[in-house]
């Protein structure tokens, strides 16, 4: 196989058949290129052989499990002189195209190699610093959080709300007493907002 014409995906790339060359007056042909029978590429040969491409004293099919075709060379010509003429002018050796073809939108597209990883590179970043972001907001939650614990238990807030004897009382203690930090508590939350927006 040969790829000079591939290119980052797309492009065609020469297929040929894998020939034994050992006997100087037979071929052996032990694999044939991709989308060709056995059929095809004797036909192909006889061809042209009728057409002096090559010079041959016949060919036989011996394919069972493997594949093995016999070439005999004529008389005079040798395995060296014919190889050539063999991928040159037989299915010995086919042109593929090869076209990287992926669904991107519900849509059928034409990429290249480096167009696929580049799409899915820049999706996993994507999702990566999303939930890089969520994350930072449920840790701002916490330290927002964190904040009121302290400020309640520090300034003992809770002391405001020991002789309460309704929800709405207790809330209001609550409030009243977290009145004098609201800038800190402000300031914090502000924080975590800046956050989640970024």
């Amino acid at each position: 196989m040969t790829c000079q014409s591939y290119n980052d995906g797309n492009g065609k790339v020469r297929v040929r058949a894998r020939l034994d060359t050992r006997d100087p007056k037979h071929i052996l042909i032990k694999e044939i290129p991709f989308g060709t029978t056995t059929e095809s590429l004797i036909d192909s040969i006889e061809a042209a052989a009728r057409k002096g491409k090559i010079k041959i004293a016949g060919i036989s099919d011996y394919t069972a499990e493997n594949v093995e075709i016999e070439v005999r060379l004529a008389r005079g010509v040798h395995t060296d002189d014919t190889v050539d003429a063999l991928y040159a002018f037989t299915d010995c050796e086919v042109s593929t195209s090869v076209n990287l073809i992926v669904i991107r939108d519900n849509k059928p597209v034409t990429m290249s190699v480096s167009d696929v990883l580049k799409y899915n590179s820049d999706r996993l970043v994507d999702l990566l610093k999303a939930e890089l972001k969520i994350e930072e907001g449920h840790l701002r939650d916490k330290l927002h959080a964190r904040t009121l614990e302290q400020i309640f238990i520090e300034n003992r807030v809770y002391k405001k709300i020991e002789d309460k004897t309704s929800p709405e009382a207790v809330v209001k203690a609550v409030l009243d007493g977290l009145k004098p930090f609201t800038a800190e508590i402000r300031r914090e939350s502000n924080r975590g907002r800046r956050g989640n927006a970024a």
